[in-house]
């Protein structure tokens, strides 16, 4: 019974951050994008990259409908040698990680959401490393201590991503939530034991990290 009301709950929750995702203008969707890009480049990447003393390897996405878009991130990315990885749902179920290195790397995946194109892009094995994973979503929350909550679209493709790396290989790395600063919520979200938390948030604001306290 519980299942049943927390699932309505986060129906309720979609419906509702879709409404206020959705009102922004194409143009301020760009204008905020940019601002996010520069945000997390400046106050994760570029200071991770100087305490690891390498390039990173990072799991991004492409934007659907109104998403905010780390595409302008991306080629800045490329040029300071960073590996740049995407996943994409198998046909025949479960997700695999595959380089992308340009546009043309995309294609309309399941449901018209972009992924990498299998016949333009590197498979990357499961193994290997990650150090920031883009985690995309409809909401997110801090009202929890300690915890920042997201709400997802309900297939559950990063809560089994993150399962997936887990068993996969133990490494550290930092799952962060990236979003407009208005879908970040005061009040605390429906949320199931097998629902991704995360490490960070970026927004256009700035960004949080747990442990940190305060915006960054």
């Amino acid at each position: 019974m519980e299942n049943k009301v927390i699932s309505e709950e986060k129906a309720n929750w979609r419906r509702r951050m879709a409404a206020v995702r959705d009102g922004l203008a194409p143009a301020d969707r760009q204008r905020l994008s940019d601002q996010l890009c520069a945000r997390l480049e400046n106050g994760l990447l570029s200071p991770l990259r100087s305490e690891l003393g390498r390039p990173l390897r990072l799991c991004v996405y492409a934007p659907y409908r109104s998403e905010a878009s780390p595409l302008p991130l991306l080629r800045g990315c490329r040029d300071k040698g960073d590996l740049l990885v995407a996943p994409r749902m198998k046909p025949e179920g479960g997700l695999e990680l595959r380089e992308v290195q340009q546009a043309s790397d995309w294609a309309p995946g399941r449901w018209g959401v972009p992924e990498p194109d299998p016949l333009r892009s590197r498979l990357v094995p499961t193994t290997i490393p990650l150090d920031i994973v883009l985690v995309p979503g409809m909401a997110y929350s801090l009202a929890k201590a300690g915890t920042i909550a997201r709400l997802g679209y309900g297939g559950g493709y990063y809560d089994r991503l993150y399962a997936q790396r887990e068993a996969a290989v133990a490494e550290g790395t930092i799952w962060v939530g990236f979003a407009y600063a208005i879908q970040v919520v005061a009040e605390p979200l429906p949320a199931e034991s097998h629902d991704l938390l995360l490490h960070a948030l970026a927004t256009e604001q700035g960004i949080m990290r747990i442990g940190e306290g305060d915006w960054a």
